[in-house]
This record gives structure tokens, sequence and C-alpha cells, in this order.
């Protein structure tokens, strides 16, 4: 297998690395009509050979078309990203 580079404070090399794609679902993403409901759900984990777990994103959000509010849209949710900074 290749190394693969992870973001990280020591960028280091991992080899062996496994992705889970633990979630991939996308509704009106990229948004293209504001007027719409929008949402993502993303989980993706990598692991390491010996090591373990190095790398988690996750991203969840929507966005409600909010229609008769002078505001516009309303967009809520949260993302997270882990990586391993170091190991034994």
């Amino acid at each position: 297998m290749m190394a693969t580079r992870l973001p990280s404070v020591t960028r280091e090399n991992y080899t062996d690395v496994i992705t889970v794609e633990q979630a991939d679902e996308a509704f009106n993403v990229p948004i293209v009509n504001n007027g719409a409901y929008a949402s993502i759900n993303r989980s993706v984990e990598r692991y390491s050979k010996g090591i373990g777990l190095v790398y988690r994103d996750f991203i969840l959000w929507e966005q409600q078309p909010n229609e008769g509010n002078p505001a516009g849209p309303s967009k809520t949710g949260f993302g997270l990203t882990m990586w391993m900074i170091d190991h034994n």
C-alpha cells in the first residue's frame, strides 16, 4: 500500500492506511436554490496498521428554506476534524 499523508502537527506519512466511509449523504449540495432544503452528513475515519485511528472527519448540517422570513434561509450544524499528533 502507498503511504498516506494526513493533516497533522508533525506531517507524518502513515503506511497501510484503511479508509472507512461511515456516512456520505448530501441533498441539494452544493446549494443552488436557497429556497430549498439542503443537508449534508459525512463521516470518514482512517486507520493505520499497528497504530489504529489516525484521522476522523465528521460534518453534519442542514439548511431550512425559512420562507416568508426576511432573514432568509437558516443553516445550522457543525464539523469536527481530528487527527493523531503522536503515538507510542
